[in-house]
């Protein structure tokens, strides 16, 4: 459920998850990410200390579960639950036992689901009091990413739940297989940033903070799956869909809270994320909603539109979830007020 208010939310500090499936680099990005200017002020949160290739330069070895590191950073290793790393960040910090932090990197191990530590940034109390999500980043393989996506739901959910994709090993394959893999990413995810981190001359702005009043406006048409054509469509990939439902105007905070609360009620397990910008009534400026399954992030304010438009959208990504239940449940939900709306999938 939605918690909090607004100004509470603007005052926490952003994570960034940064996921990908097994030997996709996430590791090797975030060792040249901490080297990089403008990383100061990082907390770096790892799953397990030796698996993490790290130079020993910059991470020295200790019995704490926090150590700074010359570039800046913070490291901290995860032992366990990721509500007790971050409450125990958030108690230090609050002593004063740590430097001040801007943000977090949090890197996930290959195999994992993004959702559960989605939950903990807003389940979680005192988690939820003292950080937020600042976005997902999901590491694709451009050289193993075709059989990954086949093969794992793991990899397919990842891709999905992503706010930016960062491609890497696009030297080790041609421009077409870099096109295509580029379709089929967007056909998974079509609201996500696609970045090819070979080219990025500035490694940390991949790592900041989105432009999330950037949410899909442009309609498209569904993407349609030949059963027999598998290798061409990957048909198993339309159990992943995404849909943007839009209003003019503004809304009570309440009134746009009660309806993501009664659809995350009702078929959370199938929704993998909410994201949305939303016109709210008594502001000028709009305000970013998230969630993923069950849960709803606090909302955050933004300082303004990203144009003259100021058109509400909102983002779904959907497991095994037809569109067209959502779209009925948001017609119900505008019907009293008779404001016209629009539906687009991917």
């Amino acid at each position: 459920m939605i918690m909090g208010t607004p100004a509470r939310a603007a005052r926490r500090i952003p994570v960034f998850v940064l996921t990908g499936f097994l030997g996709s680099g996430k590791t090797t990005l975030l060792s040249r990410l901490i080297r990089a200017d403008g990383m100061a002020g990082t907390l770096v949160i790892i799953n397990e200390f030796g698996e993490v290739g790290l130079d020993h330069m910059l991470v020295e070895s200790s019995d704490e579960q926090i150590v700074l590191m010359e570039s800046g950073c913070v490291c901290c290793t995860m032992r366990g639950d990721l509500a007790q790393t971050l409450g125990d960040v958030a108690l230090r910090l609050a002593r004063g036992d740590l430097p001040p932090i801007s943000r977090v990197v949090l890197e996930t191990t290959g195999l994992a689901d993004p959702g559960p530590v989605l939950q903990t940034l807003a389940g979680d109390p005192m988690v939820a009091a003292a950080f937020s999500l600042g976005g997902v980043w999901t590491v694709v393989d451009a050289f193993h990413a075709a059989s990954n996506l086949d093969r794992y739901p793991e990899s397919r959910r990842q891709v999905a739940m992503a706010d930016r994709l960062l491609l890497t090993k696009t030297d080790l394959v041609d421009a077409d297989a870099v096109s295509a893999l580029r379709s089929r990413l967007q056909g998974l995810n079509r609201d996500a940033d696609t970045c090819d981190v070979r080219a990025a001359d500035d490694l940390p702005a991949l790592l900041t903070d989105p432009d999330v009043r950037r949410v899909s406006k442009v309609p498209s048409s569904p993407i349609t799956h030949d059963p027999a054509d598998r290798h061409t469509h990957h048909h198993h990939d339309d159990h992943i869909r995404s849909l943007c439902v839009s209003y003019t105007g503004s809304r009570p905070l309440r009134a746009v809270a009660s309806f993501l609360e009664s659809l995350v009620r009702d078929h959370g397990e199938r929704i993998l994320r909410i994201k949305g910008v939303v016109g709210i009534d008594g502001r000028d400026a709009p305000v970013a909603v998230h969630g993923v399954q069950h849960l709803l992030h606090p909302p955050v304010p933004l300082r303004a539109w990203a144009d003259e438009d100021h058109t509400s959208h909102i983002v779904f990504i959907t497991d095994d979830l037809a569109p067209e239940l959502i779209q009925s449940r948001f017609d119900a939900w505008l019907e009293s007020a008779g404001q016209d709306n629009t539906m687009t999938s991917p």
